[in-house]
């Protein structure tokens, strides 16, 4: 009984954390700086994605460089 209560209060503290408000700070266009409150998992979201275009970013250099070996290579 006690451990459902912990568990129920952690999963709470847990959605509270990831709907929690965080201020972002960031550069509009013009270079001037802007401040603005999204949700957190949003921000988490945003950095999966840019990870995400770095890994692919990375997979196609390797990529293209064993292309150019194989095709190098036929020669």
């Amino acid at each position: 009984m006690e451990a459902e209560k912990r568990i129920r209060r952690s999963r709470h503290s847990m959605l509270c954390r990831q709907i929690s408000k965080k201020r972002v700070e960031a550069d509009d266009m013009h270079g001037n700086k802007d401040q603005s409150e999204c949700l957190e998992f949003e921000v988490m979201i945003m950095e999966i994605i840019f990870v995400a275009a770095l890994l692919y970013a990375a997979a196609s250099v390797v990529t293209f460089k064993h292309l150019i070996y194989y095709f190098d290579n036929k020669l």
